[in-house]
Formats: structure tokens, sequence, C-alpha cells
């Protein structure tokens, strides 16, 4: 059974090159870290919004489908289908002055996509939402990466009780 979704296309990229782009607009996502590479859609977007640049979204995407390569989607078109019914969407005037934009500011090696949206990137819309998230790096990161990865114990951070520690319980 074919279902009503939306068909989207845009500009892939690595998340090296979303990292470049984003400090070249001075997009504040805090240290490269893993965790901040693959969530900088969200201060990305925060951009975007403050600039009335609603023609875009960013978004995680992996990239092509099936792989373990992540990198930031930028949105530029969609529109309802039947999945699996329309054809793919094509690059128009509009996209490839997204495309230039982009490239001029930092990004490269850009790869036009379109898929069917099962990912659920236009599930809060189309345009980009504001969220207010800061990437900041808790004072204690390096300790608690260690406990994370390690198990190491580190002296000011809470390790679970023994039983001997906690008394039998009644």
């Amino acid at each position: 059974m074919l279902r009503k979704m939306k068909q989207i296309g845009g500009y892939y990229m690595s998340l090296e090159a979303a990292h470049r782009l984003a400090q070249k607009l001075e997009i504040n996502i805090g240290e490269a870290t893993d965790f901040n590479l693959r969530h900088m859609e969200w201060p990305i977007n925060d951009w975007l919004y403050d600039r009335g640049m609603l023609h875009l979204k960013a978004s995680l995407l992996t990239w092509p489908r099936g792989t373990e390569c992540h990198g930031m989607f930028f949105l530029t078109k969609h529109r309802e289908g039947l999945q699996r019914s329309l054809d793919d969407l094509k690059e128009e005037a509009k996209d490839l002055e997204v495309k230039a934009w982009l490239e001029e500011n930092g990004a490269d090696n850009l790869v036009w996509v379109s898929l069917w949206d099962t990912l659920k990137i236009t599930l809060m819309g189309v345009q980009p939402v504001y969220t207010g998230f800061k990437f900041v790096q808790h004072p204690n990161f390096e300790r608690i990466l260690a406990f994370i990865n390690h198990g190491e114990s580190q002296p000011g951070l809470a390790t679970p009780a023994t039983e001997a520690e906690v008394g039998s319980s009644p």
C-alpha cells in the first residue's frame, strides 16, 4: 500500500563541510565533538530562523542510505505525493542559488539528494524551528567521559554503592 508523504530535495554535505560552514557563518556549535557535530542542525536552524532564511532547513542525514556516512542535509524543496509514485525532485535555479551560497560560505563536495521523508525530517515542518539550544561543555566533561568509557572511578563523581556500603535490606 502506498502512503502519502513528503518527497524532499536538497544538498548533502559531510559533517566536516557543515562545520566549516558553521564557522564561516559564526554559528556557535561548541567544541567539535562527535555529539556536537551530529547535533549542529539545532544551532544552524536557529541561525537560519533568526535571519528569516525560512526556505532552508538543516538536518542530520545518513547518505547514501544504508551506510554509516553521517552528514548535514539542507532541505530546499518538498512536495506531497504517494510514496514511490513520483520521479525524483530535480535541481532548479533556486536550488542552485542555495548551492552557490553554501559553497561561498565554506561548504564543498555538495551532493543533490532527492528522497522520501521516511526519516521525518519534515515532522515539525519544512522551515527551520528555533530551539535556543546552546552547546556548552560541562566542567567535569573529561572525567565523566573517562568514567563512561572506561568505568574509571573519578574523585568527586558519584559511583554506584556496594551492598556493604548501603547495608543489607530489611
